[in-house]
């Protein structure tokens, strides 16, 4: 990424002081921001006459052509000869790809009010000239004209100061003065004019912050309302505002993450955060309180065994998963398919033995490239009747990101496992071991998870 892309976009950081379940503590937000182009209005104008047939297909192609453009720029719709706008909409509602082929003729043909006479292209440069005329602030003009460039004017229309004019035609033209711009369609030309206004802001932006602890947390405060979200893979729009985060970890680490963004498939690495004055918000810091308080005590993960391609242990790592996904695919329970010798044969060396003693389930998640490959990295995790599990999105697990909230539970009353995802309601595991479906994602290869069945 060039010097120029980087030096769009800033990262500031401030202190924010909240009242934990320990005492007052010191987070970081941070506060992601992006230059943002100056606005324009996009006026479109058509030609119906008899010897231009292809306005709408044509209209098709500039819908799409313009999808990159600023999503906030407005678009007005006028017809050659006729001295007032037909219709106006945004980029974002132009671009909209769920837009019926009939709803987009309703807005540019069926509200033209009589037959085009003529092709006479200074009614339209006027209108829109008095249009603007009441504007306090100067806002830029881009008059794309969609038609031959013959024009039935004689005499130069009048163009306004700071509006850009072009004709965009299947072919080029005599009917046109020589010192107006006439674009053919699928040239080199239309795509230096069309991304001159295009902007890297369009859409949603993957980002990612690197190098947290393992317990840190990500949270997005918009308008009061704060979401947990993951390290990586979250995507964040800046189009119309900038984004607003607090990091839930040692403020000295929080300063040092790492923040990058996805531009077009690349990556941006962005400047080291800019430190601001700390913020004195009582109702914000008690927001923050309340949403970094969500997490129970309980939420310590029992992570048993972990393993990875290369590591000495896996070998018997694959071996162990290979009979344990033949008993889950089977609905077997393991002890009688013969994995709970190889689980027990594996984890032997954990630090905290006696902790398999207590075991009433167990979650194994894997990381391979395909349903016919042996894992690449395998974590085993424990799960004790006692105690909930809640993993929270972003949170990781080994090698694995949780892409919503996990809680799992043990329900006295049926005996089961149970697995809460986000808002919805619990589904209740089987007694024996089974393949289960959890949001859970990896870098680069599929995910797995099989359940033990109750122990």
């Amino acid at each position: 990424m060039t010097a120029d892309q980087v030096d769009r976009f800033s990262l500031t950081c401030r202190r924010l002081t909240c009242e934990l379940h320990d005492g007052p503590q010191d987070r970081f937000l941070f506060c992601l921001d992006a230059q943002r182009p100056e606005q324009r209005t996009v006026c479109v104008i058509l030609d119906r006459s008899d010897s231009y047939q292809t306005a709408d297909q044509d209209l098709e192609k500039l819908r799409k052509a313009v999808a990159r453009w600023p999503f906030d720029w407005r678009v007005e719709f006028y017809q050659l000869s006729h001295a007032g706008c037909l219709a106006a909409e945004t980029i974002a509602e132009f671009s909209d790809t769920n837009q019926s082929k009939a709803q987009r003729r309703e807005l540019t043909g069926g509200l033209i009010p009589t037959p085009q006479r003529g092709s006479f292209l200074r009614p339209c440069l006027e209108a829109i000239s008095r249009a603007r005329s009441g504007e306090t602030a100067s806002v830029g003009l881009v008059v794309i004209v969609l038609g031959d460039g013959d024009f039935t004017d004689f005499i130069d229309p009048p163009l306004s100061d700071g509006m850009e004019f072009v004709v965009i035609s299947r072919e080029l033209t005599s009917g046109i003065h020589a010192d107006r711009r006439v674009i053919q369609w699928g040239t080199t030309e239309l795509a230096s004019f069309v991304g001159k206004y295009e902007t890297a802001l369009s859409g949603d932006l993957p980002l990612s912050v690197q190098g947290a602890p393992n317990d840190a947390r990500l949270f997005n405060i918009d308008t009061e309302e704060i979401q947990p979200w993951p390290l990586e893979g979250a995507r964040v729009n800046l189009q119309s505002k900038a984004a607003t985060f607090i990091v839930d970890c040692d403020p000295e680490l929080a300063i040092k993450l790492n923040w990058s963004i996805q531009i077009a498939g690349k990556t941006l690495n962005l400047p080291a955060p800019i430190m601001e004055e700390p913020l004195q918000d009582t109702r914000l810091a008690e927001i923050v309180a309340s949403a970094l308080a969500t997490v129970p005590e309980n939420r310590s993960l029992d992570i048993l065994f972990e393993s990875r391609l290369g590591d000495g242990q896996h070998i018997m790592a694959q071996a162990f998963f290979t009979v344990a996904e033949n008993a889950a695919k089977n609905r077997e329970f393991w002890k009688d398919a013969g994995v709970s010798q190889h689980f027990e044969e594996l984890v032997s060396s954990s630090e905290d033995r006696t902790k398999t003693g207590s075991l009433g389930g167990i979650l194994v998640i894997v990381a391979r490239k395909d349903a016919l490959s042996k894992p690449e990295e395998l974590v085993i995790m424990g799960l004790h009747r006692s105690e909930k599990v809640l993993m929270g999105c972003g949170d990781q697990i080994g090698c694995f990101t949780v892409e919503e909230q996990i809680q799992v539970g043990f329900q006295q009353d049926c005996r089961r496992w149970s697995i809460t995802v986000g808002t919805g309601n619990a589904t209740e595991l089987g007694l024996s071991s089974q393949v289960i479906e959890l949001p859970l994602e990896h870098a680069s290869q599929d995910v797995l998870v099989l359940y033990s069945g109750r122990m």
